[in-house]
């Protein structure tokens, strides 16, 4: 019947229908944040459905959307409105921004470089939200619990905590005194999560992480503790990052196994200069339905082009973290051929393109089959408005292949093997498609 009321009846009629159905937003007040607003025209609402296929994998550049807009009187029309489609997390039914804030620089704990100060991070996740986006990552350990603090703070004073998909992440010890204050344990996971919702001022998270691997902790007491974890309520998702591949499909396969609630994302580092995750975490990602988001996106900062390669010396020049302070990849190479031929290939085309390179890098990332988003990180207002910017970058495939080819990772075991003249001694002249 509502559904009924919502295509058909005039504003009365869709009125009555809502207070039937136990109150409800009421018709013509906008969402403040989201991508559908009211307007003098006399709109109600606006819904997205896919006309193309599901926005991932191969297709998960660009989708064409169509709007429809609801008019008082039941007239429905499509519109051509500039929207950044929401994508599903994975196969769950949770919708999600194509970008997730990652609220590491919201404290003072980390010092120069990686803190900043409490009204330029909450102009930051006001600015990005306002920007259409409805996903923010943080964690405990980042800034000392701070940065949880500051996130529960700016969502009470926006007021709009069921429209934001709040992500948090919990493994690295925030006790070192105390034998259990870390890991992946059931007494630190949960302590830890009930410390998190007191520090963000809410009754739940959205995604929940484990957020690295312990070495010790069997993928039973993972799961279980998960399963615990959303069965009561907290915790609406749960996602595992940085883990070994061989873990990930245990846990699959527990989880289906007991009946439990299965992993819905991964969080890895993914970007032009580490592409790794391409060989196992993506095909088990596709073959699982479980979604992918990047992190590190901009590599250390290395493909944001302010930093120089200075080959002979083996030095990189430039003013960033990557010179005065700690990264959050220290493995990174930016003096291998591949890694030079992939920093001169993206300051080409950004140059084509007219764009800076950290927005060609977010927008080749956000592009790539298997990827269902990326976590971006800000230290200023403007850093967030470009990676907004970088939603309507248009890529061509051209364009793309000379990225991926440029930064092609080494071929490794055993996919290296079974290449080519192998597959021929398998399969004989009978090869069937995939």
């Amino acid at each position: 019947m509502i559904y009924g009321a919502f295509f058909q009846a005039g504003s009365a009629s869709l009125a009555s229908a809502l207070k039937g159905r136990g109150g409800g937003r009421a018709p013509g007040s906008p969402r403040r944040g989201l991508a559908s607003k009211a307007s003098s025209n006399g709109l109600l609402g606006m819904a997205q459905v896919p006309t193309g296929c599901h926005p991932s994998r191969e297709n998960s550049r660009r989708v064409k959307w169509s709007t429809i807009r609801f008019h008082p009187l039941g007239k429905q029309e499509n519109a051509a409105v500039s929207i950044h489609p929401y994508r599903r997390l994975g196969r769950t039914g949770l919708s999600t921004s194509p970008l997730a804030l990652g609220a590491g620089t919201f404290g003072k704990a980390w010092g120069e470089g990686w803190s900043i100060d409490k009204k330029e991070a909450e102009a930051i996740f006001h600015t990005f939200l306002d920007g259409g986006q409805n996903h923010i990552d943080v964690a405990d350990f980042y800034q000392a619990g701070e940065a949880e603090e500051w996130v529960g703070e700016f969502l009470q004073t926006r007021g709009n905590r069921d429209r934001v998909i709040l992500t948090t992440k919990a493994a690295l010890s925030t006790d070192p005194e105390n034998a259990n204050g870390g890991g992946n344990g059931r007494v630190h996971m949960m302590e830890a999560l009930e410390a998190s919702l007191r520090r963000l001022k809410t009754d739940h998270v959205d995604l929940y992480y484990a957020h690295h691997w312990d070495t010790l902790t069997p993928v039973e007491e993972v799961m279980r503790t998960f399963e615990d974890m959303v069965r009561s309520g907290k915790v609406r998702y749960i996602g595992i990052s940085n883990f070994p591949a061989w873990f990930l499909g245990q846990a699959h396969m527990f989880s289906r196994w007991q009946g439990i609630e299965p992993v819905a994302a991964l969080q890895m580092e993914y970007n032009l200069l580490e592409r790794s995750i391409e060989r196992e975490y993506l095909p088990f990602a596709e073959s699982t339905g479980t979604a992918v988001w990047a992190w590190s996106v901009l590599a250390n900062g290395l493909l944001t082009g302010r930093y120089q390669i200075d080959l002979e010396g083996r030095k990189i020049v430039g003013e960033g973290r990557v010179t005065k302070t700690w990264v959050t990849d220290q493995s990174l190479d930016p003096f291998t051929p591949r890694a030079l031929a992939t920093l001169e290939v993206l300051a080409e085309i950004s140059k084509e393109l007219d764009s800076t390179p950290a927005q060609v890098a977010l927008a080749w990332t956000l592009a790539r089959p298997g990827i269902g988003g990326a976590v971006i990180g800000a230290s200023k207002v403007s850093q967030v408005q470009a990676s907004l910017q970088a939603l309507e970058l248009e890529l061509s495939s051209d364009q793309q292949d000379r990225l991926s080819q440029a930064s092609s990772p080494p071929p490794c075991q055993p996919y290296a093997f079974h290449e080519g003249p192998l597959q021929q001694m398998i399969h004989g002249n009978a090869q069937a498609q995939p």
